[in-house]
């Protein structure tokens, strides 16, 4: 009698915790994938941005497109091309109308002719609005830099903002009659 007791005691101490081993976790399978994906966006009936993009996984439920490999150029809206972006990693997300540029993300703008990097970058198409939240770089052909912790900028109106920013330019000066180059 004690033995079945001891069992008894000795079976209802123990207990299994299936939680430690249950995963609610879903995984979501893409419904396609295709190598050599290009990928436009129009905006009033004008291309707006050309994504050719090295592997492509699509998720039709939750509108998103996974990528590998990205090259996008951005039009204005006399369809001349006015950004580069180069990133080995993306996420178009077409509900929420962004593209994420994530890994090694180089921005060239020919206007202004100078290149961005950083890390992470966020492309909001309905808003005209390109961000980072991580560091960024900003590099110019004259020598010229622009360090910051995140930035914002307005695509249409061509204006932007930086956090905790460091400087280096360079500017035209009219030296006692003579067009010298200084350094600030």
């Amino acid at each position: 009698m004690r033995i079945a007791i001891f069992f008894v005691i000795l079976i209802l101490s123990c207990s299994y915790d299936r939680s430690k081993y249950d995963r609610d976790e879903t995984v979501e399978y893409p419904d396609m994938i295709q190598d050599i994906y290009v990928h436009y966006i129009y905006k009033n009936n004008k291309k707006y941005l050309k994504t050719e993009i090295t592997r492509a996984e699509f998720y039709e439920k939750s509108g998103k497109i996974r990528c590998d490999g990205l090259k996008t150029d951005i039009f204005n809206s006399k369809g001349a091309l006015t950004t580069e972006i180069f990133a080995d990693k993306g996420n178009i997300d077409k509900n929420d109308k962004l593209v994420i540029f994530t890994g090694n993300v180089r921005i060239k703008t020919f206007e202004s002719k100078s290149t961005i990097f950083t890390e992470e970058l966020y492309l909001d198409y309905k808003n005209n609005k390109l961000f980072s939240n991580v560091p960024v770089s900003i590099k110019k052909d004259d020598g010229s830099y622009l360090n910051a912790s995140s930035m914002e900028s307005d695509i249409k109106t061509e204006e932007s903002s930086f956090q905790n920013m460091e400087i280096k330019y360079f500017y035209e000066a009219d030296d006692e009659g003579k067009n010298v180059k200084k350094k600030k």
